[in-house]
Formats: structure tokens, C-alpha cells, sequence
């Protein structure tokens, strides 16, 4: 199927309007910052949707993105490397959650913290942020990932965690 229209029936097939409208936004966004940063106007035909992996550019030296949208706020990053972007409103802290995908020193960050909800939105953010740098879904053995090889980037807000997430030595 056409990129084009494979980006329709994915927004489309959301029902709430808002996820719909931040979906449009991040795609707008991404085309537009390729084009400011890297004076590139790709058209979503250019894009690959490969099953488990992200939206890729194609091309030897096609533009890595990365896009993520999260109630009102939708973050976009540009890159010559491999890059990884997650933005979330601040979320309550989840025990269940922490429990299954936090590792040994993610839960002790949580149960240590004097502000649980900032804490655990930002470790959620770099485990979607590292995600999306790889390029593949949810995996059962989150809770064991090694991000040694990763560099995170994170800016908090009062409503909001954005984090970045890339390969260190890029």
C-alpha cells in the first residue's frame, strides 16, 4: 500500500480525536524539520514501514527520526544517527508496572524517590525513548535491557518528561 495511505488508515483507525490530531501534528512536524535542518523534502512514499521496527527513511544516508506525542505536547528529533524521542504528561506512578518492566536499580530510584511520579515518567520515557532508538516493540525481558551503550537526554517540565535517547559514540 501507498505510505500516504498507510498513514491515513493508521490515524484513521484512532478513535479519540486528540491522539488523531497529535498523530497528524507529529508527521507535519517531522516532515518539516527534515526539510529546516537537512534542506530535504521527502515524501512519505520514502518512507519504509518494516512489521516490529519503526518508520525509515530509505536510502543509505536518508535522515533518522524519531516522533512521539502524548496529550497536547508532540516532540520531534532529527538526526544524521540513529535517534530515539519520547515525550509523556506526567503519569501516576504505576506499582504493577514497575514491578513487571523496572529493573533492580530503576525500582530502588522508585522506591527511594520523594517524587515517585516525575521518576517514574522519566524512566518510562527513556525505556520508550530506547524503544524507539532500536527500533523494535515491547520486549518480555525489558526489565533487563543494558543501556550502557546509550546516552539520555531529559528535560521535565511541571506537566511534561521529554527525553532523548541516542547510541553513545555517534
Amino acid at each position: 500500500a501507498d505510505t500516504d495511505d498507510y498513514i491515513k488508515s493508521r490515524v484513521g483507525r484512532l478513535t479519540d480525536e486528540l491522539k488523531k490530531k497529535t498523530s497528524i501534528c507529529a508527521n507535519v512536524l517531522r516532515k518539516k524539520m527534515v526539510k529546516k535542518y537537512f534542506n530535504v523534502c521527502y515524501k512519505n512514499s520514502e518512507l519504509t514501514f518494516l512489521p516490529g521496527d519503526k518508520p525509515r527513511y530509505v536510502g543509505a544516508n536518508a535522515v533518522k527520526f524519531s516522533v512521539s506525542h502524548s496529550n497536547n505536547y508532540v516532540a520531534c528529533a532529527v538526526s544524521k544517527v540513529e535517534v530515539g524521542v519520547d515525550i509523556q504528561t506526567i503519569l501516576k506512578c504505576n506499582n504493577k508496572i514497575v514491578d513487571y518492566w523496572f529493573n533492580d536499580s530503576e525500582k530502588i530510584i522508585i522506591k527511594n524517590s520523594k517524587q515517585k511520579d516525575i521518576d517514574f515518567t522519566t524512566i518510562w520515557t527513556h525505556k520508550e525513548a530506547y524503544l524507539k532508538l532500536i527500533g523494535g516493540g515491547l520486549s518480555k525481558n525489558f526489565n533487563t535491557v543494558d543501556y550502557s551503550n546509550v546516552v539520555f537526554s531529559t528535560w521535565i517540565t511541571n506537566d511534561y518528561v521529554l527525553t532523548l535517547a541516542k547510541f553513545d559514540r555517534q
